[in-house]
């Protein structure tokens, strides 16, 4: 998804990578995938998890509690993937930050956001996704009734 740099404060390059590297040790705060690391992703007895191909360790995508060592399983891979550390804020329905739609900009506050690996901040973002796919079919199809109407 495009970044739009107008929406975060200026110093939203220095907070983010705070977050990042500081806090968050250069980990997935939700599965505890390592930023920058080549996993492999798939699912074991209806779970998702990623797979450290150095330690051949298997983590749970969910917690990034340890499920055991790819030697014990036949696993199905499926797919590999680099691991890429973002700052997710938690200002979908429910969540603490309400300053986006009190303010009209994103923010830089701590208890506000996590760092998550691409996969766990899409997860995350689904349902306000989801919301804006709604409302972008939505407009399509009124503007093509409209234009329906006009052509009849």
């Amino acid at each position: 998804m495009p970044f739009d740099k107008s929406k975060y404060p200026e110093n939203w390059t220095e907070f983010s990578r705070y977050i990042r590297r500081e806090r968050a040790k250069n980990v997935c705060e939700q599965c505890k995938a390592p930023n920058g690391e080549t996993v492999n992703r798939g699912v074991l007895d209806g779970e998702a998890f990623w797979h450290d191909q150095s330690s051949g360790v298997i983590y749970s995508a969910k917690d990034g509690l340890i499920l055991g060592r790819a030697r014990d399983y036949e696993l199905t891979i499926d797919r590999e993937t680099v691991i890429v550390l973002t700052v997710a804020h938690l200002d979908n329905d429910g969540g603490v930050c309400d300053c986006r739609a009190k303010t009209g900009m994103k923010c830089a506050i701590e208890d506000h956001v996590l760092a998550l690996c691409q996969k766990c901040h899409l997860a995350l973002d689904m349902p306000h996704h989801i919301a804006n796919r709604r409302k972008t079919l939505g407009a399509r199809n009124d503007a093509g009734r409209r234009l329906f109407s006009e052509i009849v």
